[in-house]
């Protein structure tokens, strides 16, 4: 993956991650898989909160590399 070249790119995938979180979470679609059982939903709940915070975690690593980057040129 390429690193992003300004700190617009780093927004920009923070709402689209938002946006695909926001969703997962939804109610709807929460009710679709309401039937299953609670072990199912509590995997789910835990898996999606993994990725959640893996995919955040990633993010700001970028933005505070990025960051460090333009500061050196600045400087």
């Amino acid at each position: 993956m390429q690193k992003p070249e300004n700190v617009a790119q780093i927004a920009e995938s923070a709402m689209i991650l938002f946006g695909f979180f926001f969703i997962l979470f939804s109610w709807p679609f929460l009710s679709n898989i309401d039937n299953q059982s609670p072990q199912f939903l509590f995997a789910y709940f835990f898996i999606a909160w993994l990725v959640s915070i893996f995919f955040l975690f990633r993010m700001t690593r970028r933005y505070h590399s990025s960051g460090s980057d333009s500061d050196k040129k600045a400087g």
